[in-house]
């Protein structure tokens, strides 16, 4: 049925989370889970639904994970979250996907982490115009999310 303390909602989430994503690398090459425990452990602070959103913000695009299998075990609120972090197909990025988002407390708190997260990893990339291009996409990103909560950029 899910959690039975609310402690238990991050820990579970990080695990159903870890193993779904298990075997999968970022475009590094680096361990897929490293990402999502990094986000999940820099939102914990504002709470445990905050926490497991964070450990599952990828879960539902990258993993054979739905939203109804996550409501049924982290309840309404966890999924709300990572609904709102789930880019649909056909959702245009800025002008459909993020509007959206920015509706969710959750998901604009984690979207923030998650984006500082990828930023931080820009200069590895070899391609100069690959690192330009990310860094002009999360720039966008961040002055959306400053806007919606200014406290972010403090």
């Amino acid at each position: 049925m899910g959690p039975t303390t609310i402690s238990d909602l991050a820990a579970d989430a990080r695990s159903f989370a870890c193993a779904a994503h298990q075997g999968q690398i970022d475009k590094l090459g680096h361990a897929y889970g490293a990402h999502i425990i990094h986000v999940g452990e820099s939102v914990a602070a504002l709470g445990p639904e905050f926490e497991a959103v964070g450990y599952l913000h990828d879960v539902v695009e990258d993993c054979d994970v739905s939203l109804r299998e996550i409501e049924r075990r982290l309840g309404k609120r966890v999924r709300d979250g990572v609904d709102a972090m789930t880019r649909r197909a056909g959702e245009e990025y800025h002008s459909d996907y993020l509007p959206r988002l920015m509706a969710d407390e959750i998901a604009v708190r984690v979207k923030y982490a998650d984006s500082r997260h990828n930023y931080g990893k820009i200069h590895l990339l070899a391609d100069a115009v690959e690192r330009a291009r990310r860094r002009a996409k999360y720039q966008a990103i961040f002055d959306a999310l400053e806007t919606r909560c200014p406290d972010l950029s403090s």
